[in-house]
This record gives C-alpha cells, sequence and structure tokens, in this order.
C-alpha cells in the first residue's frame, strides 16, 4: 500500500503515470534516490546525473526527493526538493520503550528516565521517531549510532549542520508519533 501511495504521490509531483516512477535505493545506505522527470522521461539520479530532467511543475528546479515509513495502519510520505526524512510509530509499549531508551543518547536518556509509565513509553517514542527522520534525511540510515544524536526536548529544533526535526501531531486515533526531518536554507551570505 505504501509503495502504491508513493508512486502516485511521486507520479503527480513528476508529470507521469504512476508506473513511470523509478523508486531506486542506494545499494550501500539503502537511501531513496531523488527521482526527476517529465512524462515519458523520468529517471531516478543521485541528483548529479546530467540526464535528467525536470519536471515541467517545478521548473528548472532540484530534483524530488521523498521519505516513507509505516507502522501497524499508518503510512508517513514526504516530498520536498532537499534531502528530507520522514518517521512514524505506534507508541512503544513499556517493556519496548526501556529497549530503546538504552539505545538513545546520555542526555535523552537521563531526560527521559525521570518519566515513568506510559508518559515515558509516549516521550521515547517520540524521541526514536525524530532520531529515525534525521538518519533518514541524512541518509545514513542506523548505520550511524543512535546514541550520538542528541534530541532534547523541544517539539522543533534545529539540529546542527542546516538541519530542522519537527513532531507531526497525528489523530489521537492512529496512537502514533510522527516526526519529519529537512534540510533547511542556507544561511544567507554577506
Amino acid at each position: 500500500m505504501s509503495r502504491v501511495a508513493l508512486r502516485h504521490v511521486l507520479a503527480h509531483r513528476l508529470g507521469c503515470r504512476p508506473g513511470e516512477v523509478p523508486v531506486v535505493h542506494d545499494p550501500r545506505s539503502g537511501a531513496p534516490r531523488p527521482v526527476r522527470g517529465r512524462a515519458g522521461a523520468v529517471t531516478a539520479g543521485s541528483g548529479l546525473d546530467p540526464t535528467a530532467v525536470p519536471s515541467p511543475e517545478l521548473g528548472g528546479a532540484s530534483p524530488v526527493r521523498f521519505s516513507v515509513s509505516r507502522t501497524a495502519g499508518v503510512v508517513a510520505l514526504v516530498t520536498a526538493q532537499r534531502p528530507v526524512g520522514v518517521d512514524v510509530e505506534r507508541l512503544q509499549s513499556e517493556v519496548e520503550a526501556d529497549v530503546l531508551l538504552d539505545l538513545l543518547h546520555p542526555a535523552d536518556r537521563q531526560r527521559l528516565a525521570r518519566l515513568r509509565g506510559r508518559r515515558r513509553a509516549a516521550a521515547v517514542t517520540r524521541t526514536w521517531v525524530r532520531v529515525e527522520a534525521l538518519v533518514k534525511g541524512w541518509e545514513t540510515g542506523l548505520s550511524r549510532d543512535p546514541a550520538g544524536i542528541h534530541i532534547g526536548a523541544a517539539a522543533r529544533a534545529d539540529y546542527g549542520r542546516g538541519w530542522s526535526v519537527s513532531d507531526v501531531r497525528t489523530a489521537p486515533r492512529e496512537n502514533a508519533r510522527l516526526a519529519v526531518a529537512w534540510r533547511t536554507d542556507p544561511a544567507p551570505q554577506g
């Protein structure tokens, strides 16, 4: 279901049919490769492919980048013209939250360890999806140690080297936490 949704969203952005959208992942990192295209000429690339043709809707803009995450009954999909990552997780059980807590940055572990029960499980899940969104955006996945990524408690935060990460509100019935990370605009020069 998530792959079908992804192809339909990308096809709309690229001006082609869903079956023409190449969804290609980097063989080393597993990160999705950006796509460029117009009807009949859609390509996957690293952003450096000189033969890639930009979408007419996007003019001469950057290729479309995307990230997808899924959990039981929920699919999160984001597209952008810059590196981006998304993660969604069902609220972890208290036992699952304790396992994830051990994987987080020491400062986050200390902050979250003060909470108890369902409050801790919700806060750990929230922190975990923010870590996952960042490593997806960075295209490293969990090859980068989550314990080295300090998230903090703010709902939206800038995270070194031009990245932001933010919580996204979900409906209470979804019982899930969602976060998006994106490369921010570079600071103006001069």
